[in-house]
């Protein structure tokens, strides 16, 4: 078994302040906000198939979760992005001579502001 959870928290975060002004000109720059943290959580089960000197496989879980800001005519724009998602890994070698190996993954992501 393999678990790691991770997360991130940023001070004084630069991020873009996009201003529309009149005549249709956007104006950018770059500011300082607070609160934007990113999380994290990654699992893993690994086994043998038969012998373990033929192969092995795994199955892995993991998620996500973002909240990020940026300005946008001087309101506060907060996208939230969360996912999850899975995968497997099969492995097969025959001595020295074949290596077969098969992996499958699905992700799920929502993004919203």
């Amino acid at each position: 078994w393999q678990v790691s959870v991770n997360g991130n928290y940023s001070q004084n975060q630069i991020t873009s302040s996009s201003t529309v002004l009149p005549g249709g000109v956007q104006e950018l720059e770059y500011v300082n906000v607070q609160g934007v943290y990113h999380l994290s959580a990654h699992m893993t089960h690994g086994f043998p198939l038969g012998d373990q000197k033929n192969g092995n496989a795994s199955i892995s879980l993991h998620a996500q979760y973002g909240h990020d800001i940026s300005l946008i005519n001087g309101q506060q724009n907060i996208a939230v992005n969360t996912g999850v998602g899975g995968s497997a890994n099969v492995n097969f070698h025959a001595k020295d001579i074949l290596f077969i190996n098969a992996s499958a993954g699905i992700e799920q992501g929502l993004n919203r502001l």
